[in-house]
């Protein structure tokens, strides 16, 4: 009998887990460096950590550690992918095959191929 994290919905929810807790983690470990006055993380790390799928965390560390929320620019980045990767959540969700199609055309039309 297969193990469920050896499945497609283990191995995905293995991945959220995973990404939401490295995500609150680096907001963590930001919120320290800023208070040591040390170098900090990349706006970059954290975005991309978001894009990735871990903007809940993201959300919630902002919220409990209050970090990052008196930034506007780094805060309309950081919605405008939680929208955006919600958006393509719902997308798959209502419609799994359309969007790997939608994702290589978009991919055409800015001129990489795959």
């Amino acid at each position: 009998m297969e193990s469920f994290w050896s499945t497609p919905t283990g191995k995905g929810l293995l991945f959220v887990a995973t990404v939401n807790l490295a995500t609150f983690v680096s907001f963590w470990l930001d919120k320290r460096l800023a208070l040591a006055g040390r170098s900090r993380l990349p706006e970059a790390h954290l975005i991309f950590l978001s894009l990735c799928g871990g903007w809940p965390s993201g959300i919630m560390a902002m919220k409990r550690l209050h970090h990052k929320t008196q930034k506007s620019s780094f805060r309309l980045k950081f919605f405008f992918v939680a929208a955006t990767h919600s958006a393509l959540v719902l997308w798959w969700l209502v419609d799994p095959s359309s969007i790997g199609n939608g994702i290589k055309n978009a991919m055409k039309y800015v001129g990489v191929e795959l």
